[in-house]
């Protein structure tokens, strides 16, 4: 009866893990990963230490942080630009590489709007494309930058 109540309740944690999952925003689904893995790893320390293999210890830990602090384990302490991420977070440090190098006729191409268009139709063009690529909403991080860009070229 146990075995049939423990079966029970880690079938219903995997089923509300996969609804997360797949309803998750990208970026916060990597940073639970990240916090799972080092709570993980602490408690593992721990462990071991509460066992008494203070020596075990001693030969895990110098290998374990520096994994951390170089993000060996699931890329903490540094952002990625790929990878797990899919390149989302690296979109700011694109855009710094890249700022200044946006021509007028580029930032209306960006836009999707003709040379010479008013500043209505550069607002109004910039709050649309903003509405499908915002970071927030799970947009690139790059093209937000992009967009943002071209729009205060366009309107000096």
């Amino acid at each position: 009866m146990a075995y049939f109540l423990l079966g029970f309740f880690v079938l219903l944690a995997v089923l509300l893990l996969s609804r997360w999952v797949a309803a998750a925003n990208p970026a916060r689904l990597v940073k639970a990963v990240r916090w799972t893995l080092i709570v993980l790893v602490i408690i593992a320390l721990g462990a071991i230490v509460w066992a008494g293999r203070f020596l075990l210890a001693a030969y895990v830990l110098p290998f374990l942080i520096p994994a951390l602090i170089r993000g060996g384990l699931g890329g903490l302490g540094r952002r990625r630009s790929g990878g797990a991420q899919g390149g989302r977070n690296s979109g700011g440090e694109q855009a710094r590489r890249t700022s200044g190098g946006m021509s007028r006729e580029d930032a209306y191409a960006v836009l999707g709007l003709a040379p010479g268009a008013s500043e209505t139709a550069i607002r109004e063009a910039h709050r649309r494309l903003m509405a499908k690529v915002h970071p927030d909403r799970g947009g690139s991080d790059y093209l937000a930058a992009q967009i943002n860009q071209a729009r205060d070229l366009l309107l000096g």
